[in-house]
């Protein structure tokens, strides 16, 4: 493998000539440019204005292709909450979305405003709790991290990723963390059954779900659907509470970040009792950084990529995290 896809330079053209292709098939005229909005070592991203809005171009390597079909069924299963599906090309990995406004950061520019968070996170659960029983879930190639599978999918072998610290030391995987992580892994089973209670099982999760993933103009919407993955729906909220902790300068073990917990519970409770279900919120905790270390070792796959290797401290740092949340 070389490098993971191309940037928006090298395939300008051909992007152009689809995206043209898709505007003058719904009526629209063709535009002449389209101008790059990210590139990163898993995707880019370019913005395409045209005579009736917005659209967002997303081009995607081979090992991220799921995000296509993922993208195209929650459209149809929630359009009122997420960033919706105009086309894709599953041979070329390329995707249109509606532009779904701006992004939760833009808007908390003036301030954090707690009501889009708590609106977000319901809008959130209750398309979970949908998904969770949808019939076509199975058939979507999404990567599965079941809970009680996590341990096995990580592996044992983790002194490895030693080699990958950063130079921050708050960062570091260290002796003492590993040897944290061999115990929890001995404890496995006992930690994941209090998960799996109610009739709640694996369902969508984001992967990724921040303020730069979240819009709103007339109403919330969720986009990038990059990270996605098949697991217990709680894993969901280790980047949602890292993410109003750190815009609303909430601690996140604090009584302040409570309300936001009840707003994604509050739909869970046709399953369970609230109380309950904070109990499994708890279990999840010890465990949901895995969930995020599965994410960032798909991503980084491609290790003759530059722009890949440059991200590999984050394998040791999620590791360490998941050590560090053995105290909840």
């Amino acid at each position: 493998m070389q490098q993971a896809h191309a940037v928006l330079a090298d395939v300008y053209d051909e992007v152009l000539n689809w995206v043209n292709a898709v505007l003058v098939e719904q009526g629209i005229p063709a535009v002449s440019q389209i101008i790059a909005v990210r590139e990163m070592a898993w995707s880019f991203v370019a913005r395409v204005s045209h005579q009736r809005g917005v659209w967002y171009f997303k081009c995607l390597p081979p090992f991220f292709y799921h995000e296509l079909e993922v993208t195209h069924f929650l459209t149809k299963l929630a359009p009122s909450t997420v960033a919706n599906y105009v086309a894709s090309d599953p041979e070329r990995g390329f995707l249109l979305v509606e532009d779904a406004g701006p992004m939760f950061r833009e808007c908390f520019d003036t301030g954090f405003d707690a009501s889009l968070w708590l609106d977000a996170l319901s809008r959130y659960a209750h398309l979970q709790i949908n998904a969770m029983s949808h019939p076509m879930l199975a058939k979507l190639a999404i990567p599965e991290r079941n809970a009680y599978r996590l341990r096995e999918l990580v592996g044992t072998d983790i002194t490895r990723y030693v080699e990958f610290n950063s130079d921050d030391k708050a960062e570091q995987l260290r002796a003492e963390h590993i040897d944290i992580i061999h115990r929890a892994f001995r404890d496995w089973d006992s930690t994941i059954d209090e998960l799996y209670r109610y009739g709640i099982s694996d369902t969508i999760n984001h992967g990724d779900l921040h303020d730069g993933n979240l819009a709103f103009a007339q109403q919330v919407r969720i986009f990038d659907w990059g990270d996605v993955s098949l697991t217990h729906p709680f894993m969901s909220l280790r980047s949602v509470l890292s993410s109003i902790s750190r815009r609303g300068n909430i601690p996140e073990r604090s009584p302040q970040i409570e309300p936001f917990i009840q707003a994604y519970l509050q739909p869970w409770t046709q399953f369970a009792p609230y109380g309950e279900l904070r109990q499994m919120l708890t279990h999840a905790q010890k465990v949901w950084s895995l969930v995020s270390f599965l994410s960032w070792q798909h991503a980084l796959q491609n290790q003759c990529d530059p722009r890949s290797v440059s991200y590999n401290y984050a394998l040791p740092a999620v590791l360490r995290s998941f050590a560090e949340d053995q105290g909840f």
